[in-house]
């Protein structure tokens, strides 16, 4: 039996979520029992400690016995001790514990709407919630952690079930409903619609399959595959995605889609492979952000862990950094400066970034709250940049910073520029410094220098 279980304090949705979850099941006709051990063990005078688990074991004893091998459960943990508790009381053959969560000021307003007036335990009942929050929040074993923040239960019971697609679905291929194989086996030839997560998985059962043609149709021509750090191995356009998948699906480096959750664009996939084991990652398995945008893949973001990636598809808080420790082992020369990031601020980043890839740059980093782009970190060869949105108004005369830039071919680079609409100056003699250099301003009105360099000229050591 598969049991998923879902925690949280009060108010913060766990019933609506768990009917929601059961709701979609059962349109699917997928066989699962759901239990809610609050409303199961309530009983005056109240159970016993050592008895109060019983009827949470004889009743899931019973479900797997009648053949339910899926189990939604709920219960609000007050601690790791009482978890595990309710974990062996459910003695489900595997388990995933899902934390649902709200901001306080949600909870105490949920509770006190479903909640009758006269209800004698409200103020307890709103005083636990401020209490457990924290607790909750810091229980060991979750393995996904949601906001039902201005969520519909319906939209989180889709993101839960998203990420454990083979577990929470019926027994169709790769986790495709048996309605929607059967569907599917009939080849009817109307378009489908197909969300974020989806799309991934195609993708993905493509590279499997080794069928690049599919897999190519799926990414943008710009999509970017990069590490947790930047290097060498960063890929910036579609044949050079291309070509190291298909390095990949030769060595063998994948061989399963472990779970997949749609964050909005942003999708969490955990893959695995045992090839993977070589490269130290805790059970081969390595986890990406995968963002789409109008149905292809734009951005493939490799993190460290599963707690990050969660994090940056938004699907999780951002775990708390470990505290800074010093180098185990340090060289002569490390304790000075030794490299240099200028940070400029612009009013528009999304029209800064789409500027600087005109020049050549790449996006490596970003974050997006909502619709916005609040900060870039950009890349070209050596030449690097970051942008964040300011919080007033940039006045383009009263800018004293340029940046200086450096090309190979400038002339092919001005005729690129205004061929795109870029207001680039006229290349002129720079003596005593460059021979050829030409000006341009960005959105934000920074000035750009940009030179030409030949192949004997060094800028930086590399």
């Amino acid at each position: 039996m598969f049991a998923l279980v879902l925690t949280g304090p009060p108010g913060a949705g766990k019933t609506s979520v768990l009917e929601a979850l059961s709701d979609a099941l059962s349109a699917e006709d997928i066989r699962h029992a759901m239990v809610e051990l609050e409303a199961l063990t309530s009983a005056h005078p109240p159970l016993s400690d050592d008895r109060w688990l019983m009827p949470v074991q004889a009743v899931c004893e019973l479900y797997n016995r009648f053949g339910y091998g899926l189990l939604l459960a709920a219960v609000t943990a007050e601690s790791d001790e009482h978890l595990r508790e309710v974990l062996g009381a459910i003695g489900a053959d595997e388990h995933v514990v899902v934390r649902l969560e709200a901001q306080p000021a949600t909870l105490r307003r949920r509770i006190i709407e479903r909640e009758p007036a006269a209800f004698p335990e409200l103020d307890e009942l709103v005083a636990a919630a401020t209490r457990l929050t924290p607790v909750i929040a810091g229980l060991d074993g979750v393995a996904l952690a949601v906001s039902t923040e201005g969520q519909r239960p319906e939209a989180v019971a889709a993101r839960i079930r998203a990420a454990w697609p083979t577990k929470l679905r019926s027994g169709g291929r790769r986790g495709i409903p048996l309605a929607v194989e059967s569907a599917l086996s009939r080849r009817d030839t109307a378009p489908m619609s197909m969300g974020n997560a989806e799309l991934v998985r195609k993708g993905f059962d493509a590279f499997l399959d080794g069928d690049f043609e599919t897999l190519s149709n799926v990414l943008d021509p710009t999509v970017q595959w990069l590490g947790p750090e930047p290097s060498n191995g960063d890929c910036y356009d579609r044949e050079k995605v291309l070509a190291t998948l298909r390095d990949a699906q030769q060595d063998g480096v994948v061989s399963a889609l472990n779970a997949v959750a749609e964050g909005g664009e942003q999708v969490f996939a955990e893959l695995t492979g045992p090839r993977r084991e070589e490269y130290g990652l805790p059970d081969g398995q390595a986890c990406m952000v995968v963002t789409v945008r109008n149905g292809r893949i734009v951005r493939m973001q490799d993190h460290r862990s599963r707690a990050e990636a969660l994090a940056g598809a938004g699907l999780a808080p951002k775990p708390a950094p470990e505290p800074p420790t010093p180098l185990a082992h340090t060289e002569p020369g490390w304790d000075q400066v030794s490299d240099l990031v200028p940070f400029a601020h612009a009013d528009d980043i999304d029209a800064s970034v789409r500027f600087y890839e005109r020049l050549g740059f790449h996006v490596r980093e970003s974050y997006r709250s909502g619709e916005r782009l609040n900060w870039a970190f950009l890349q070209a060869g050596h030449a690097r940049l970051m942008l964040a949105r300011a919080d007033a108004p940039i006045i383009a005369r009263e800018q004293a910073t340029f940046f200086y830039l450096y090309a190979r071919d400038l002339f092919a680079l001005r005729e690129r520029l205004v061929q795109a609409d870029v207001d680039a100056g006229e290349i002129r003699d720079g003596t005593p410094g460059p021979k050829l250099e030409m000006r341009v301003e960005d959105p934000d009105g920074y000035v750009l220098m940009i030179a030409q360099i030949d192949d004997e000229q060094v800028i930086v050591d590399g």
